[in-house]
């Protein structure tokens, strides 16, 4: 199974009471208790992503193979993808074939494709950024349009766990 990380913001009382119930052994690790509450809340709101999904592409893992493509491009069909969870591409998709046969992605969660397809991909969002209805649409939510290449992204990601690393390791914080 692949895991996505995410950074959860909690209060010290919340990350204590956490601590108990692993101490106490009621959970291995912090991280199990967190993704314990995940499924909780996941299970409760069934209905709501049940709802969002029907009638979609996928929910969970959806995989889009070179074949699948060629022939909605046989049949003259494109695709509308929503995907909640990881889209991945095969590495044979090049970016002619996934223009000519993908109409629209909607997707929460993970894209995993080839490089040139997120390229593309990439270029297409920054297109749709620069439009100022889309800007002012994205800004009212309380976002910032601002696209950068998926290279300069990895960058910043990587800057940021280089800094934060150091931080940890200057504060001597215990890492879990």
């Amino acid at each position: 199974m692949e895991l996505e990380k995410v950074c959860v913001n909690i209060t010290p009382a919340e990350l204590g009471q956490i601590d108990v119930l692993v101490a106490r052994g009621l959970y291995a690790t912090r991280t199990d208790v967190i993704r314990t509450g995940i499924r909780l809340v996941l299970e409760q709101n069934a209905s709501t992503v049940t709802h969002v999904v029907q009638g979609s592409s996928g929910f969970g893992y959806m995989t889009v193979s070179r074949d699948d493509l060629e022939t909605s491009l046989s049949r003259g069909e494109r695709q509308r993808m929503f995907v909640i969870g990881v889209l991945r591409f095969d590495p044979s998709i090049t970016p002619d074939l996934a223009d000519a046969t993908i109409e629209r992605i909607n997707m929460l969660g993970s894209l995993k494709a080839p490089k040139e397809v997120v390229e593309r991909l990439n270029a297409e969002i920054a297109g749709l950024l620069a439009e100022p209805a889309v800007a002012e649409r994205i800004r009212m939510v309380g976002n910032d349009p601002s696209p950068s290449s998926p290279e300069a992204f990895r960058a910043r990601i990587a800057a940021d766990i280089d800094k934060w690393t150091r931080v940890v390791d200057t504060a001597k914080i215990e890492r879990i």
